[in-house]
């Protein structure tokens, strides 16, 4: 501590610290379900409960109570929910219990002389065995159906309706608490037309012939039969031939039957099968440098029925399983499918291996094997045959005795020259010799000199080097080489 400098001063003070406390809880978002009927109990679903404290923090709460009771107050409900002794309220709607009614019939054929309403049976979905539970308590009950306004008459005509009235009455349960009326309505149908196919399921193979339903009618006047293809509501008299999948129904033509109520008929036609067969498995071209297009020319294409002639086929080629043109040397796969892959035909794919050759090249050295130096650079002549288009032989430089140039021989020294093949279209004839040496000779000078006559004239005592300059004329042949 540095005492020397300051002054030590020292004091105390007492802070209140309070406690961090939760002080409610409240509803953040609404549950997804606030009206509901009478007897059902509270759904929690999509509600989100906060817990709020006196620090300003709010926390989404999972594990809060929620009452489990059956609702029975109609009208505004106050659903309470409880946290860590906090409680917050949901306000919720709860209505009549409306039932869903079931009914044995509610069509009556054209022409019926003794129809009575009172045929017509109703139950509540879920409890046709006569009771009903609601709010966790079983209760008898019973369904009566009457007209609403007027009556059925065996004189009405085909597509009549009547309004029925639907009333229910829950022993036991205040009517308050349940929808008490229903809405019904009776229909006045055609005589059903009888009869059976003859077999509900029909399957043929594409042979570009109509396969039909056959019906055998046992009871009503004429009729048609229609077909859709499946998972359609287009429907037409026109027989399928093509392959697939159809539905076949019965169509009534007489006002006074009605065929609504027969089962349907399903038509299956599977696509015929065929085979594309290869003309060879294996094809051998050599390198011309153009491409080969004509993949039809491998494969037999396939006939199809009647007359519909030769099938046309779709064509794939892959080098080393990429896509590709058959172009360059090398091997390639050819692959035929059907084109019409959704038409009346199938078929599996079929190969053809293809093989371009490279192209043979001839070199033949021209050049000689021993030259003078020149200062230039020395490139042996040669005479290639068997190049295509612009393609051209390269030529690479190695010293045996000496020393390239800028990768030409240029100096006096041993060497040999290598053809290199312009790409892999081509490979060299067996006769070919791709290397060739030769010898760049040094080149010989020759140096004349005479005397001049000439006096040289030094001063005593100093120094001298006598100089060939100072006494002869030279001449030096080839001195331009260097």
């Amino acid at each position: 501590e540095d005492t020397a400098n300051y002054n030590e001063v020292t004091g105390s003070e007492t802070l209140d610290v309070a406690a961090v406390e939760m002080t409610g809880i409240e509803i953040k978002t609404q549950p997804s379900k606030v009206t509901y009927e009478y007897g059902d109990k509270f759904d929690k679903t999509g509600m989100v409960v906060e817990a709020v404290y006196n620090d300003g923090n709010r926390v989404t709460v999972e594990d809060y109570s929620v009452a489990d009771d059956y609702l029975t107050t109609l009208g505004e409900n106050q659903i309470e929910i409880s946290y860590n002794g906090k409680t917050a309220t949901v306000k919720v709607n709860v209505e009549a219990k409306e039932f869903e009614i079931a009914y044995s019939d509610l069509t009556v054929v054209a022409g019926t002389a003794d129809f009575d309403i009172a045929s017509i049976t109703a139950s509540i979905v879920g409890a046709e065995d006569g009771s009903v539970d609601v709010a966790g308590q079983s209760y008898p009950y019973t369904v009566s159906v009457a007209y609403t306004d007027g009556a059925y008459s065996s004189a009405d005509p085909v597509d009549t309706t009547y309004a029925l009235t639907v009333t229910l009455v829950v022993d036991g349960l205040d009517a308050q608490y349940y929808v008490e009326t229903y809405e019904a309505t009776l229909r006045v149908i055609a005589t059903s037309m009888e009869g059976s196919w003859i077999s509900e399921s029909v399957t043929a193979e594409y042979d570009g012939a109509s396969h039909a339903a056959e019906f055998n009618k046992t009871v009503g006047g004429e009729f048609e039969i229609q077909y859709a293809v499946s998972g359609t509501d287009v429907w037409s008299t026109e027989v399928p031939v093509n392959a697939g999948e159809y539905v076949a129904k019965v169509v009534s033509l007489d006002e006074g039957y009605s065929a609504d109520r027969l089962p349907t008929a399903t038509v299956t036609i599977n696509k015929k099968s065929v085979e594309i067969s290869a003309v060879s498995g294996t094809v051998s071209d050599g390198y011309d440098g153009t491409a080969f297009t004509d993949y039809a020319s491998l494969f037999n294409a396939p006939q199809g029925v009647n007359d519909e002639g030769a099938l046309e086929l779709a064509f794939t080629v892959t080098k080393d399983g990429e896509p590709a043109e058959i172009l360059g040397a090398g091997t390639y796969t050819v692959t035929a499918t059907l084109a019409n892959v959704d038409g009346n035909y199938t078929a599996t794919a079929c190969e053809v291996t293809y093989t371009v050759a490279p192209a043979e090249i001839t070199v033949n050295w021209t050049g000689s094997s021993s030259v003078v130096y020149s200062g230039k650079a020395y490139e042996p002549t040669f005479e290639a045959t068997g190049l295509i288009g612009d393609d051209k032989i390269f030529v690479d430089y190695q010293a045996s005795a000496g020393a390239l140039t800028d990768g030409k021989a240029r100096n006096a020294g041993s060497y040999f020259a290598t053809a290199v093949l312009p790409s892999d279209n081509y490979v060299f004839a067996a006769e070919t010799d791709t290397t060739f040496d030769f010898t760049i000779e040094k080149v010989k000078v020759s140096v004349s000199a005479s005397l001049d006559g000439n006096t040289k004239y030094v001063e005593y005592g100093g120094d001298y080097t006598p100089s060939v300059d100072d006494f002869f004329t030279t001449s030096v042949e080839n001195s331009e080489l260097f």
